[in-house]
């Protein structure tokens, strides 16, 4: 059996023979400067878009759209829109009459 362990570099709890960490992209919101960009490791620019937004906003009092640039190490860079927004859940469990 393979033993699972944490990464000491990235945090993820994974099997220690087969461990890869996932890239790093600089991310960072409109609003803010490439300088105040942040580490986000993701295994697509999408990923590290939405995690980047997850991160901010864990809290979610923030509805709506956010719009992040995400860079790789290779100095490309992309613009996406991150949407937030609340759903309803229903749930039913039986009530009895005891």
């Amino acid at each position: 059996m393979t033993e699972m362990e944490r990464c000491p570099i990235c945090g993820e709890f994974d099997r220690k023979d087969t461990h890869t960490c996932k890239q790093t992209y600089l991310v960072w919101s409109e609003d803010d400067n490439v300088e105040d960009a942040n580490g986000v490791r993701a295994s697509s620019p999408e990923d590290a878009a939405e995690k980047f937004v997850r991160g901010e906003f864990d809290d979610f009092e923030y509805l709506g759209e956010t719009i992040v640039f995400v860079t790789d190490y290779g100095g490309n860079q992309q613009k996406f829109s991150v949407t937030a927004e609340q759903t309803i859940v229903f749930s039913v469990s039986e009530v009895s009459d005891d």
